[in-house]
């Protein structure tokens, strides 16, 4: 049986507790949240038919020296080969597309890359032209088309080559 003291410990220990809580651990008129002084901007409707809720793409960066050799290919529809990637911004990725624009597979490639097989996550299931676009990396390892940099060739023109995919049976 608890003693009449430890009974009053107990209940002073449980109103302390209460009022600490109610009022928010906190001193009168000072916050200590770090985000209570970032103001969030407007949100505007947007317009019918807009990507609201997609990121923006990453804009382009140009490397002069950048550009892809693909020769037209058949295959199993599991990868594709570049025969030659020259880029000279650091690791990038290449990225295989249908005419859709979906992408199939990607790998990562550097500037010493030669020649790189890209294994396609999704199988060619018929013969159909394909492209390659490449990208240079954010810094995270991880391709994203939404933050990794579509790559400009000295024209400015974004670095992509199509070719024919015939599929084998």
């Amino acid at each position: 049986m608890l003693s009449a003291i430890k009974k009053s410990a107990i209940a002073c220990s449980l109103a302390l507790l209460s009022a600490l809580v109610l009022s928010g651990c906190s001193t009168t008129g000072t916050s200590l949240d770090p985000l209570a002084s970032i103001e969030l901007g407007e949100v505007s409707p947007s317009e019918p038919g807009s990507d609201s809720g997609q990121a923006e793409p990453a804009t382009p960066v140009s490397d002069e020296l950048a550009e892809l050799e693909i020769e037209d290919q058949s295959g199993l529809g599991y990868q594709v080969t570049i025969e030659e990637v020259r880029l000279s911004l650091g690791e990038g990725f290449i990225v295989i597309t249908n005419q859709a624009g979906e992408s199939l597979g990607y790998s990562v490639v550097t500037p010493d890359s030669q020649p790189v097989v890209v294994p396609l996550s999704f199988q060619v299931s018929s013969s159909q032209e394909l492209s390659a676009e490449l990208f240079l990396d954010n810094g995270d390892g991880v391709f994203s088309r939404d933050f990794d940099f579509p790559i400009n060739d000295e024209d400015g023109e974004i670095v992509r080559e199509r070719f024919s995919y015939t599929l084998s049976e």
